[in-house]
């Protein structure tokens, strides 16, 4: 399950479940669920935590660098 922290509450959610790779691609904030004035609530797909607290709780959990924008990637 791909996930990221907030960048306004800091919470930890999934890309699938929000406007992440709009944002993403737009260069906006990256946000939760509740957080996107789009949506405008949570999901309850899973209980809304801190990114503080599910690293904490998942300690093998990996922050994921998503590539920037534009930036080539090479097959091979």
């Amino acid at each position: 399950m791909p996930l990221f922290e907030c960048e306004q509450c800091h919470c930890v959610d999934n890309t699938a479940l929000t406007n992440f790779w709009q944002a993403h691609i737009e260069e906006k904030p990256q946000l939760c669920s509740a957080c996107d004035p789009e949506i405008g609530k949570w999901h309850d797909k899973f209980p809304r935590i801190p990114a503080a607290e599910y690293t904490e709780k998942y300690p093998k959990a990996r922050k994921v660098e998503y590539p920037a924008k534009g930036a080539a990637q090479s097959r091979g």
